[in-house]
C-alpha cells in the first residue's frame, strides 16, 4: 500500500488564549491543529522552519485535558501520538491546554500550559489528513 499525507497548516502570529483560538481558525473554515504522528508533526515544524515564536513558549494546538487524560478537543481522539520532554505534562490543575514550542537547541516539543496565556497558534484544514490508496 501507497500511502501520502496531506496536510495543509497556517501558524498565525497573533496571540490569543486558546480558548479563542477554536474560533479564530472556524472563521477562516479550519479548525486547530491535532497531531497524530511523527510525520505530523514533522511536516508542521518543516514548515514553522526557524521562527522564533515557539522559542519560551510556542503555539496552541487542540490538546487539552479532560479531567487526568489530554484528548485533542475538536475530535475528542484521546493522544496516542505524544511529544512531551520529559516531566511534561505537569500543574495538572492549572495547565491544561498544549502547545508546540521549540527549545533553544532547535528541537521541537510539546509542553501543557495555563489556557489564558495568549501565544499564537496553528489551524489545520478539516480533516486533519487524508491518506490514499
Amino acid at each position: 500500500m501507497l500511502g501520502f499525507l496531506v496536510l495543509c497548516a497556517a501558524a498565525f502570529s497573533v496571540t490569543t488564549a486558546a480558548v479563542d483560538t477554536f474560533e479564530a481558525c472556524e472563521r477562516r473554515g479550519l479548525e486547530l491543529v491535532s497531531i497524530y504522528s511523527q510525520t505530523e508533526e514533522n511536516a508542521i515544524e518543516l514548515a514553522l522552519g526557524n521562527n522564533t515564536n515557539g522559542i519560551g513558549h510556542g503555539f496552541w494546538t487542540a490538546g487539552s485535558s479532560l479531567g487526568s487524560a489530554f484528548a485533542w478537543f475538536t475530535t475528542g481522539s484521546a493522544l496516542s501520538y505524544k511529544n512531551f520532554p520529559p516531566g511534561q505534562p505537569d500543574n495538572p490543575n492549572t495547565e491544561k491546554c498544549v502547545e508546540l514550542f521549540r527549545l533553544a537547541n532547535g528541537t521541537w516539543r510539546w509542553n501543557n500550559y495555563v489556557c489564558n496565556a495568549e501565544l499564537p497558534y496553528i489551524c489545520q484544514t478539516k480533516p486533519n489528513c487524508c491518506y490514499f490508496n
